[in-house]
């Protein structure tokens, strides 16, 4: 009996263990994105192969007096980036409207229109650009995450994830 219960634990782990090396959708319900304060700063982490990969360092206070504080709006949009992930949906990142809001969002494909809400953009932001700052991704960048499509940005991010991290990214 104790062996059998020493087996499964093992097991357990080993499952456990191997479902966070990657991003794809897993069966469990471990978190893959999160909200952690790096250097004090609030920031959404993707947990991947190669560790804890910083996705966006939330630093603007604009939008505190509406209630959204960096802290806030971190752990919003990484349970948002969470969500996506788990059903499938966070292939690519691009910009469109929702609710006759400019918003960055999740797709499916390179190309296609908005499938849900990762963050609402300021009226009078260009949402590319705005796409760009909040990834930390240089104006201009090129490789193979990183596509135009119509005047819109769209971010692979299965490649995003396999490209080297800039250590001193932009902040949002």
């Amino acid at each position: 009996m104790k062996n059998k219960f020493l087996s499964l634990v093992i097991v357990s782990l080993s499952v456990i263990t191997f479902s966070q090396l990657d991003l794809r959708p897993a069966q469990s319900q471990t978190k893959k994105f999160s909200c952690v304060t790096a250097d004090g700063i609030p920031t959404t982490v993707a947990q991947t192969a190669r560790g804890n990969v910083p996705v966006i360092k939330w630093v603007s206070k604009d939008f505190d007096g509406a209630g959204w504080t960096p802290q806030r709006r971190c752990q919003e949009v990484s349970d948002r980036f969470q969500k996506y992930h788990q059903s499938g949906e966070l292939n690519f990142l691009t910009t469109g409207k929702m609710g006759g809001q400019q918003v960055v969002c999740v797709t499916n494909e390179n190309g296609g229109g908005c499938r849900g809400l990762l963050v609402t953009i300021r009226p009078t932001s260009t949402p590319s650009g705005t796409l760009q700052k909040l990834m930390g991704i240089r104006v201009g960048a090129t490789g193979p995450a990183f596509e135009s499509s119509d005047d819109r940005l769209y971010i692979d991010m299965a490649k995003y994830f396999d490209q080297p991290q800039k250590s001193d990214s932009d902040l949002w």
